[in-house]
């Protein structure tokens, strides 16, 4: 569908383009990953503005939703990519299964290795890579980006975040408790 907003031009589809990736993780796991962009604002000179998205919790899948936000910054020439990192629930419950509980450090090596990959295939540098989290997607990125490999980022964005988890995890009286047991864990 074209888009067309009030005093703003006309958002083409057929401008923009999307590339598949499966990126190998830390233990050889194919990670999907979704590249999209303008047509003719991406050259493979490590110059490209890059938001590296995630979420990989609770079985739920990424958003992959018209995005006005996105649609914008990638007319000003961003790339937007978007990690289907373990702990969603893309590729069934076995994918949700390898990023919870225990597993759950796979969902931050996963989209550690998104990154990495994005940098190895020169779309872009890690001064121009910024992470995004949503909510448990926040804690995904927060981590990843500001704890394991801060080298890779240059910017993390975090809306809503669940960044305190063990605190949160230790008082069974707040709403949410209970059900974070079955992904997080109860400490």
């Amino acid at each position: 569908y074209d888009v067309k907003l009030r005093g703003s031009p006309q958002i083409i589809r057929n401008q923009f383009e999307c590339k598949e990736f499966n990126v190998p993780s830390h233990d050889g796991e194919m990670i999907p990953m979704n590249v999209y962009y303008k047509k003719g604002c991406v050259d493979l000179n490590r110059r490209n503005r890059v938001l590296l998205e995630g979420y990989g919790a609770y079985g739920v899948n990424l958003s992959q939703g018209f995005n006005i936000v996105k649609t914008c910054a990638m007319e000003r020439g961003w790339v937007i990519a978007d990690a289907f990192v373990r702990g969603g629930g893309e590729k069934g419950i076995a994918w949700h299964d390898q990023g919870k509980l225990h597993n759950k450090p796979n969902s931050m090596l996963d989209f550690i290795s998104c990154a990495e990959f994005l940098i190895a295939k020169r779309i872009t540098h890690p001064n121009l890579l910024a992470g995004k989290g949503v909510s448990a997607g926040g804690t995904l990125a927060a981590h990843a980006c500001l704890n394991m490999r801060p080298d890779l980022f240059r910017a993390c964005i975090l809306n809503v975040p669940f960044l305190d988890v063990l605190t949160s995890l230790l008082d069974d009286q707040l709403p949410l408790s209970m059900t974070d047991y079955l992904e997080f864990g109860n400490p």
